[in-house]
Order: C-alpha cells, then structure tokens, then sequence
C-alpha cells in the first residue's frame, strides 16, 4: 500500500467514525494483533472519560472498518502502511509516555489472555511488541496487581482512580 493511499483511508475514517476513533485506532496499532476484548480495554483505559471519552459502540464500527482486517478467530490486524502512521499519530499525538502505558496494557493482556495461544507466533510478536518490563514513573516494574493507575506509571489520573486489572483466565 503506498503513503498516499494509506493516509487516504486514515482519512476515510476520520471522516466517518470521527478524530476521537481516529485516536483509538492509534493506540490500537501498537499490538501485532488484535481482538475486540483487547480494543475494549484500550478504549476504557484511555477514552472513558471527557474530553476524550467514546462510548462502546465505537470498538465494532472501527474493528468493522478498512482499518482491520480479519485474520480469523476472532482476531484482526492493521497493514503494516497504516499500522506506522497510526503509529505515528500516536507518539506524535500522545507522547512516549502514552506508548509506554499502551505497551504495559499489552503486556499484560497477552499474559492473562488466551486470544492467540493457539498461535504461537503471534503471541510471540505480541511479548516483542510490548517492552519486557513496562517502568513505572519512579523506574520500578509496573505492578498491575495496585488499585491505582499511578501504579503502571499514568501520572495523569485522578487519586482513588483505579487501574483496570486483566482477569488471568
């Protein structure tokens, strides 16, 4: 896919789904690989509240679009021209912080989640794609296991804001 078509569909999408989507679709193009409960703890993690707040129905209409591509069981991927200006858009939008808290979610995700254990390779590009140990603000592991945000290094929450913690199933 060449540049300009890529930032043709990017644009394609901001005009049907909106730019708040837009920046969902960001974050969602740092996993290898995606399913709609993995889009969901994104869009929770991330655009719960306002400004930037997207109500669910947003999570199908972009896993539904041009964007994704289905690759079966339940599972979609970005090509990769999208996938790096997504990608761009996210640091360019959010910062290096933002992509290490994607990462972190990421990671433990694909430890607690059985989405692609049945592919091996693509659990294995899922544990390349988020750094091995995620830091924290004060440089020590992220703890998942905290009740607050701050504990995975989201230094904008709100005190007695709680992190979403993934089930181990």
């Amino acid at each position: 896919m060449s540049l300009t078509d890529a930032v043709r569909r990017i644009d394609g999408i901001r005009d049907v789904l909106g730019q708040k989507a837009l920046r969902l679709a960001y974050h969602a193009a740092l996993p290898v690989v995606m399913d709609a409960e993995l889009l969901n703890l994104l869009r929770v993690n991330f655009f719960l509240d306002p400004p930037d707040d997207l109500p669910y129905e947003v999570e199908a209409s972009l896993l539904l679009s041009s964007l994704f591509r289905e690759i079966g069981e339940g599972l979609y991927e970005i090509e990769p021209g999208l996938r790096n200006l997504l990608l761009s858009g996210l640091q360019r939008d959010y910062g290096e912080e933002r992509v290490r808290r994607v990462a972190a979610l990421l990671e433990q995700y694909t430890g607690a989640s059985v989405a692609w254990r049945g592919w091996p390779e693509l659990d294995a590009a899922q544990r390349l794609t988020a750094p091995a140990s995620p830091l924290n603000s004060q440089n020590r592991p992220c703890d998942p296991g905290r009740t607050t945000s701050r504990a995975c290094g989201n230094p904008d929450s709100r005190p007695g804001s709680r992190a979403i913690v993934i089930p181990r199933r």
